[in-house]
C-alpha cells in the first residue's frame, strides 16, 4: 500500500497525483486539519476533493501535527486534536472517511493514544515500510536537506527486503511517503517502474465505509508516458483488497 502524510503540497501533490494517475494506482492520503484552513487553504480543500475524486482514501492526520505520546500530549489535548482534524476534514468530505494516522507514528502503542482516537469512531494506520524522506540529508546546512530522488529509492526498496518473511521472494506493506516533499514527487515513477519489474502489486483499502470514495467508481486511467518513459498498461496492476 503506498501512503502519503502531511499534505497537499501545491508543489509535490499535484505531481504525485498524476503519477499514481497514470499508473491506474490508488493510495491513501492523511491530511492535517489545518493545512485546509487560512493561507492556501481553497487550493487544498479542491485537492482533497480531487484525490477522493481520483478514488484515493484521504483520512485525518490530526489538526496541527503533534506529536501524540503521552510524555509530550495530555488526554484532553489528543481528543482535541483528533476531533478538530476530523471536523476539518469533514467540510470538505462528508461523511470523513474514518481513517486516522498518527503523526510521527508516536504513541502507537500507547492504548490511551488509541482511545482517543476509537472515541472518535477512527480507525489508525500505522506503516512498516519507511521513505526516509523526512531525514535531512546535510544537517551542516543551514535548513532541511532533503535526500535526492535516487537515495530515497534505494532507501525504500531496503526497507520492502527487510520485510520479507523466510521464504518469501517479494516484502509487503504500507509505505509512509510525504506529499510535502517534492524529491518523493519525482522519485515515484521510478519506484513504481522498479516494483511493477519485481512483481510487486498495489492495494488499496476497501469496505462500507469507503466505498463512496471509488470502489465502485469509473475504471483508472490508463498509463501514459512518465518522466522514465512508457509504463506498460499490462505491467500495472490495480488490486483492492481487503486488509
Amino acid at each position: 500500500m503506498l501512503s502519503f502524510d502531511d499534505g497537499p503540497d501545491p508543489r509535490a501533490t499535484p505531481r504525485i497525483r498524476a503519477v499514481l494517475a497514470a499508473c491506474g494506482i490508488r493510495a491513501h492520503f492523511f491530511v492535517p486539519g489545518s493545512r485546509l484552513m487560512g493561507a492556501g487553504g481553497a487550493w487544498a480543500r479542491e485537492e482533497v476533493l480531487g484525490l477522493a475524486a481520483d478514488g484515493h482514501i484521504v483520512g485525518t492526520h490530526s489538526f496541527s501535527h503533534p506529536s501524540f505520546s503521552r510524555r509530550l500530549l495530555f488526554r484532553k489535548q489528543r481528543r482535541k486534536e483528533v476531533a478538530r482534524g476530523l471536523a476539518a476534514l469533514g467540510r470538505v468530505l462528508e461523511p470523513p472517511i474514518p481513517l486516522f494516522r498518527l503523526p510521527y507514528g508516536d504513541g502507537h502503542e500507547e492504548s490511551a493514544v488509541h482511545l482517543a482516537i476509537w472515541d472518535e469512531g477512527l480507525v489508525d494506520m500505522h506503516w512498516n515500510l519507511s521513505s526516509g524522506d523526512t531525514r535531512d540529508a546535510d544537517r551542516a546546512q543551514p535548513g532541511f536537506q532533503g535526500a535526492p530522488p535516487e537515495r530515497l529509492l534505494k532507501w525504500i526498496l531496503r526497507s520492502l527486503d527487510r520485510s520479507r518473511r523466510p521464504g518469501e521472494r517479494l516484502g509487503h506493506g504500507v509505505l509512509t511517503m510525504h506529499d510535502t516533499n517534492y524529491r518523493t514527487a519525482l522519485m515515484l515513477p521510478h519506484l513504481v517502474a522498479h516494483l511493477v519489474a519485481e512483481g510487486y502489486t498495489f492495494v488499496r483499502l476497501v469496505g462500507p465505509a469507503i466505498a463512496r470514495y471509488g470502489d465502485d467508481g469509473p475504471s483508472p486511467a490508463p498509463p501514459r508516458s512518465l518522466d522514465h518513459g512508457e509504463v506498460p498498461a499490462a505491467e500495472l496492476t490495480d488490486v483492492e483488497e481487503a486488509p
